[in-house]
């Protein structure tokens, strides 16, 4: 093929694959929304905190989340995530335990639906958790140091760290809309669903754990931009707190409808 010919079947191609990209896109943003959620910068923070906005004119925002703590040291993994709840998410048949089966068993992966809960009864328990563990700390007198740390962490926990937790799992999106019907308060979004076998107190668990939530940055509509923008230009103890509205489509792909300053308290 002369190489004017290969030019211009390279660039029918570009043009077929922006094509595609752009209906996709519309078609995500078509009709009401799966879900909207608004959201702070306590889930969304900058992308890019690495770098100035002079050397990334597309300023976005990252999707941060959480998951449920269990006790200390304990390396198990949600309780949504065990053997039978990855059986069910198409898992091979787990080994029970054994270091004969270790050896061979490797590591598995699995495309899935994860649900986000914000602000809600797991953010909740967080709370309730870090004020008992601050409470038992001082009635038994720990050290200076560990309670100055767990006065730090119910701080973050109520001020700065996300409240948007992933809660569940599933194959089927309707099911997991029945079971979470707050559309104001649950997105369910793409995700990768990752298994291992790991030995803990001399025993093997099976271990479910989400290896990522197929959600990319999140760009800024160009109205929300030059604002935002200014605030990323601060240094991050003045930065003024913002609220997102962020919209779940179709294809369960999150799209920022708007953002809205809150006034600075310096």
């Amino acid at each position: 093929m002369k190489p004017t010919r290969l030019l211009l079947a390279a660039a029918g191609l570009i043009v077929i694959s922006n094509a595609l990209s752009l209906a996709g896109v519309a078609w995500n943003r078509s009709g009401t929304p799966d879900s909207q959620l608004r959201l702070s910068e306590r889930e969304l923070p900058f992308a890019w905190r690495e770098f100035g906005p002079q050397e990334n004119s597309n300023l976005a925002l990252r999707l941060d989340w959480q998951q449920e703590r269990r006790r200390a040291n304990d390396w198990r993994g949600p309780d949504w995530l065990q053997r039978n709840a990855l059986l069910e998410l198409g898992f091979d048949e787990l080994p029970e335990d054994g270091q004969e089966h270790y050896a061979r068993w490797r590591l598995q992966e699995r495309n899935a639906l994860v649900v986000l809960e914000f602000d809600g009864p797991t953010y909740q328990r967080e709370l309730a958790r870090a004020t008992a563990e601050l409470a038992e700390a001082r009635s038994r007198k720990a050290g200076a140091e560990h309670i100055k740390d767990l006065e730090r962490q119910l701080q973050n926990a109520r001020e700065q760290d996300s409240r948007l937790y992933a809660v569940a799992a599933g194959l089927d999106r309707a099911s997991l809309r029945q079971r979470y019907p707050d559309r104001q308060r649950y997105a369910i979004v793409p995700a990768r669903i990752s298994a291992s076998l790991n030995q803990q107190d001399k025993r093997w668990y099976v271990r479910g754990h989400i290896s990522e939530l197929r959600v990319g940055d999140l760009y800024l509509p160009l109205a929300s931009r030059n604002a935002l923008r200014a605030e990323y230009a601060q240094p991050e103890q003045h930065r003024a707190r913002y609220q997102v509205e962020l919209a779940f489509g179709q294809r369960l792909e999150p799209w920022v409808q708007d953002v809205q300053l809150e006034p600075r308290h310096d």
